[in-house]
């Protein structure tokens, strides 16, 4: 959650708690209510707003509740908008339904990309550390005065409890490691890939001991025509390794190119493992 989302909640739980209830029990806003001959729904607007407010306040906890609650209000201030439109209020009679309506669906939108409850993370940070995550720490902190240059991110499911950046991004330019950096994955995108691939074969759109030439027509000659999907998966294609090849001015290994040359692949084999 960024600063953007507590000075939002913050603002609407404030302003909703108020209007809703001074509409319960001072008869705030009963002129509007009757002029836009409205006045019965003012207990229930009222009950709404509170219920919206306490609801981005327990949505701090249970970041579940976020969304409908400042949805709701957000609903509410686009009737609210609309009312005043059609009887013509003036600009400033109708800008503080038009803000609330803005900052209440900045909430949803918050909310849904970051889910996280922040009050929880602030209240797991301040708490003694577990005996691992010490132990994490200082293996960070030793990584970090050996001259490690790299990222090392811990997360706990949606919980990120340990990242760091330290160390050179160029060590030609002296350009430090910045925290949105891209790092090639090399073989960890191996596991990520067969899960895809896994999954497209349970929905039946891929079958493990198909040919590739099947899905990729351009790898049908008969130096590959043996290769199958599950040889890939398996690293027994017979293809090279990219990291044993050439690269190009950027560093970009030319094997994953080069290797579509009929000439380059031996005959599948499961006992040959790719690097």
């Amino acid at each position: 959650m960024t600063l953007a989302y507590y000075a939002l909640s913050a603002l609407s739980i404030v302003v909703f708690l108020y209007y809703g209830l001074t509409c319960l029990f001072a008869g705030g806003m009963a002129e509007d209510f009757d002029r836009f001959r409205l006045a019965h729904l003012r207990t229930l607007t009222g009950t709404l707003e509170v219920l919206g407010a306490l609801g981005l306040i327990f949505g701090l906890f249970l970041p579940v509740l976020v969304p409908p609650s400042a949805g709701g209000l957000a609903l509410l201030m686009l009737m609210g908008l609309l009312t005043r439109l059609r009887h013509r209020d003036s600009f400033l009679q109708t800008l503080p339904a038009a803000v609330l309506l803005a900052v209440n669906v900045a909430i949803v939108v918050l909310a849904i990309s970051d889910p996280r409850p922040p009050i929880g993370n602030a209240l797991r940070e301040t708490r003694e550390p577990v005996p691992a995550m010490r132990a994490m720490t200082n293996l960070v902190d030793s990584l970090e005065r050996a001259g490690f240059s790299g990222s090392v991110l811990v997360a706990d499911q949606r919980d990120v409890l340990l990242f760091r950046t330290m160390g050179l991004a160029d060590a030609s330019t002296g350009r430090a490691i910045a925290e949105n950096d891209r790092w090639r994955w090399a073989s960890v995108s191996k596991q990520v890939t067969a899960a895809f691939v896994l999954r497209e074969v349970d929905a039946g759109r891929i079958g493990l001991d198909e040919p590739v030439s099947t899905y990729l027509p351009g790898f049908s000659d008969s130096a590959r025509s043996a290769i199958t999907v599950r040889h890939l998966l398996q690293h027994s294609s017979g293809l090279p390794s990219e990291d044993r090849g050439p690269r190009d001015a950027d560093g970009v290994p030319q094997a994953t190119i080069s290797c579509w040359a009929p000439s380059c692949a031996r005959a599948p084999d499961s006992r040959q493992r790719a690097c």
